[in-house]
Order: structure tokens, then sequence, then C-alpha cells
């Protein structure tokens, strides 16, 4: 075999390990239901199958690496339905870096980068509030607060190990600020989905639909959850509605497929004939069915850019 295919082999097996490691746990686990306890092999799975899917793309590999990177802190933040105490504790404390990976790879779909600074920033803060807001609450509390639709386990709950000092105002305002800010970043996260959606040609709307909708509302809804405290709100919603990411980036590249094939059968049936700049644009504008499409060309002898009828325009294509 190829160098890529057993690198592709290798990727498959690692992920089968996590699945099995995650569903191991699950079944282990006394204190968890077990829809709750083997919604994370779920979530795994899906999330590295649809990784393994945009790995056999060269250029979507650097999504598809943030993908492995989602289902691994997927799965650790999972190891927190674990009766053992350490474990319970350590996965807990760094569990909510998953949702800042989550936020990173919504953003950045499809490509993989995070193209404006607005991303950034919000994909920072994430950061930050995972470390130095969360991590801080879990140190100083006694229990530890919030849940979620993992660790559901309650009053039964193992023992927090990892417990520094038990000063419960301190500790009640780290949890503020995570919650205030953490709702704040992904209301964010949101907004930004959703322009980005408005924003969209036909071509990337009819490919980015699935995925931008879908994470809105994911992002919407562990906002609520966060913002009240776990009372608005199942844990079965988020769940579903974190299995969905993956499922609808899946979508979307079907969509973007068939479209582009659709879109290059009337290309081919559109040239068939010598066409002028005015008919070309026409034609391409009806196979990517994008009535706002523009064809500009350089004319060297006047130094300019010209549209499809020979007027100036000061639309510069830009490079890439």
């Amino acid at each position: 075999m190829t160098r890529a295919k057993w690198g592709f082999v290798g990727l498959s097996v690692a992920g089968a390990a996590l699945a099995g490691i995650s569903a191991t746990v699950a079944a282990g686990s006394v204190t968890a239901s077990r829809l709750s306890a083997y919604s994370v092999t779920v979530g795994v799975v899906l999330v590295w199958s649809v990784g393994l899917l945009l790995w056999s793309r060269p250029s979507s590999r650097r999504v598809a690496r943030l993908l492995f990177l989602l289902a691994f802190a997927y799965f650790v933040r999972g190891l927190a339905i674990s009766d053992n105490d350490w474990l319970f504790s350590i996965t807990r404390a760094i569990g909510q870096l998953a949702e800042f990976v989550l936020v990173w790879v919504m953003l950045a779909f499809p490509s993989g980068r995070l193209r404006s600074v607005h991303d950034r920033i919000i994909v920072g803060c994430a950061a930050f509030t995972a470390f130095f807001l969360w991590i801080p609450t879990v140190l100083l509390s006694q229990t530890v607060p919030l849940a979620g639709p993992i660790a559901a386990c309650g009053d039964s709950c193992p023992e927090n190990v990892l417990l520094v000092a038990d000063n419960p105002s301190l500790a009640a305002a780290f949890q503020a600020a995570f919650r205030w800010s953490g709702t704040l970043l992904l209301v964010a996260t949101a907004a930004s989905l959703a322009v980005r959606l408005i924003r969209a040609s036909p071509l990337t709307r009819r490919t980015l639909a699935p995925v931008l909708v879908v994470s809105i509302l994911r992002t919407l809804a562990v906002a609520a959850f966060i913002g009240s405290g776990g009372s608005i709100l199942s844990g079965e919603i988020l769940v579903v509605l974190f299995w969905c990411v993956p499922l609808s980036m899946a979508l979307g590249l079907l969509l973007g497929r068939l479209y582009s094939a659709s879109a290059l059968k009337r290309l081919v049936s559109g040239l068939q004939k010598r066409l002028d700049a005015v008919a070309l644009r026409a034609v391409m504008a009806d196979a990517l069915e994008d009535p706002e499409l523009e064809i500009n060309y350089w004319v060297p002898d006047r130094a300019q850019w010209v549209d499809s009828t020979g007027g100036f325009t000061d639309q510069v294509p830009v490079p890439g």
C-alpha cells in the first residue's frame, strides 16, 4: 500500500480505538445513564468518520485535523462518566476544551482556517474562558458544577479530588464569569456564522447552509444551557445537536458534489458553441445559478479591467 493509504488505515484504527475505549468506560459506569454514557461513543464515531471522509481529499486535510482534535477532545470529555474519582475530576476540569474546539471547527469550516480577525478573537477568548475561568471553578468547588448532558450523575458524582481550597464565594465568582463570558462568546459565534450565511454566494450557501444552520442552533442551545446554569433545555437536545454538526458537514459535502456535477454539465452544454464575452457570462451565471456573476478582463493596452460588456470596472479580482 502507498504511504497515504497506510496513513488512512492508521487514522481508522486510532478512531476505532477511541470509540472502543469510550464504549468500555460507558459499559462500566454505574452512575451514568445509558444514553449519556454511549452518546459519547456515537459522537466520537460520527466526528472521526467525517474527519476520515475529509482526509481523503488533500484540500480538506486542514479541517480534517480539526475534526480529529474535536473527536479526541469529546472523547476526553466523555471519560467524565467514569466512577473513578481521579478520572472524573481531571476530565471534568479539562472537558470544556471540547466546546472551545467545536467553536474553532464551526468557524473554520470548510477551509480549516480562521479567515477574519473577529473569528480569531472569538476562538482566543473561548480558549481563555475554558482554561482560566472554568478550571479555577473546579479547583475551588467541593463538587463540580454544571454537570451537563454527559456527566449527569447528580448527587452521586464521584469526589472532586482536584479541590485545592473549598472557597464557595470565589468559586461562584469564577463560575458566574465563565457562564456569562461563555454565553456571550457563543452568541457572538452564532452571529458570525449567521452573517457568513447571509453574505455567502449561492454556490457557497448551497454547500455551507446545512453546517451553518446546525452550528447556529447548537451554539445558541449551549449558550442557553450555560447562561441558565443548566435549567434550560435537556441534555439529550444538546447531545443530538452535537451529532448533527458532523452529519451536516457530510451532507454539505454531498450537496456540494451534486451541485458541482450539475453545474459542470450545464456549463459543458452551454459551451458547445463559440460565445462572445456577454454570452459566456450568461452561460456561466446560469451554470452556477448566480445571476450576479461577473467576468472581468485585463486589457494591457488600456491598463485597466473591463467587464463582459467592455466597460471599465473597479471590481478588481483578488488572486486566490
